[in-house]
Order: C-alpha cells, then sequence, then structure tokens
C-alpha cells in the first residue's frame, strides 16, 4: 500500500513537472483541469501547478477558475485565506455565469474568508446563501457549509441549532463521522 502511494505521489510530481514546463496559453485550461483533479487529496501539488500559471494571460473564465482553485488549494494546506477577498469578485462572477456548483463553492469560501476576520454574522449569511447553491451539488462542500453553521451556533450558545447542524454534516460525510460528532459531544457535556 505504502509503494502504491509513494508511486502515485511520483506520478502526481512527474505531472506536475510537466505541466509547469507548458507555457502556451492553451495549456493553461490543462493546468487548472489538472489542479482541479487533484486539488481533493494532493492541494499542495494543486498549488504547484497553480504557482506555474502566469494569470495575466488567463482569459475571465480561467482567471476566476484560478482564484478559485488557488483560495481552496491554500486553505486545504492551512494556509491563511482571510485577506483573500477577490473571492467576492469569483463569486459575483459564477453567480452571473449561473454555474451554481461553483458558486456554492465560492460562497462558501466567501464564508471562511469572513469568519477568520471575525465577522460571524456575514459569514453564517454566507454558509446559508452557499447551502441552497449547494443543495443538488457535491457532498463534501455540503459537509463543510453545515459543520461551519454549527460551529457558528455554537459560538452563540445556541446548542440545539449546532447540534442540528453537526448531525446534518455527519449524516452527508461518507468517511469517518468522528470529527463531526466532537463538538456535539462537547455541546451535551457543557449544557448537561
Amino acid at each position: 500500500m505504502r509503494k502504491l502511494s509513494s508511486l502515485l505521489y511520483l506520478t502526481i510530481l512527474v505531472i506536475t513537472v510537466s505541466l509547469i514546463s507548458c507555457t502556451d496559453k492553451q495549456d493553461y485550461a490543462e493546468q487548472l483541469s489538472w489542479a482541479k483533479g487533484v486539488i481533493e487529496e494532493y492541494p499542495d501539488s494543486a498549488l504547484i501547478i497553480l504557482d506555474s500559471i502566469i494569470v495575466f494571460e488567463l482569459n475571465d473564465r480561467q482567471i476566476n477558475d484560478y482564484n478559485l482553485l488557488y483560495i481552496q488549494a491554500k486553505d486545504k494546506t492551512y494556509k491563511d485565506i482571510s485577506s483573500d477577498t477577490v473571492i467576492f469578485q469569483v463569486k459575483k462572477y459564477f453567480l452571473s455565469k449561473n454555474d451554481y456548483d461553483n458558486s456554492a463553492l465560492a460562497t462558501y469560501y466567501c464564508g471562511q474568508i469572513l469568519q477568520g476576520q471575525n465577522k460571524n454574522k456575514e459569514s453564517m449569511n454566507e454558509y446559508l446563501e452557499a447551502e441552497g447553491y449547494a443543495k443538488n451539488s457535491n457532498n463534501n462542500l455540503n459537509v463543510l457549509i453545515q459543520y461551519n453553521i454549527g460551529e457558528l451556533f455554537q459560538k452563540q450558545l445556541l446548542a440545539t441549532n449546532a447540534i442540528q447542524r453537526f448531525l446534518s454534516a455527519g449524516i452527508n460525510l461518507i468517511r469517518p463521522r468522528i470529527l463531526i460528532y466532537a463538538p456535539i459531544v462537547k455541546i451535551i457535556w457543557i449544557n448537561f
């Protein structure tokens, strides 16, 4: 299993290096596609790919894809995104194109940035808006939205609302649920 993981990582690294060497404009679409394909499991590789792109050569769609992917990769590699306010323009762009999957993700990151700035009310509004766009979207995003809404309710000492959101996140979660249920146990322990 470890050999397979090492081989997969080596393969991604080779592909990343080969994509970095690409400089033609038509290759940027391919680089963005590769970054999107690896961002969930290898966000550090996605950042390497994205850092190799010359942004001013991108068209409007590619710039917005790039910005969304870049913020997502930074978040997934635990880098600070609280000052990445370009995401608000990205959200407007995707909404204007009726691209609700990307609108949901961009709106979620608007909430993340506002939450990082301790603007909890505005953050909650963004998460609730993202929830509406993500209803028919991927499960992982729904988990993140529900969990973050639960966290904000917990900060407001609204235990019942927080528990409902944490449970909703847990129901949507495919992977082990222990991280989702830990805040519920904490709320119950404190309140009872």
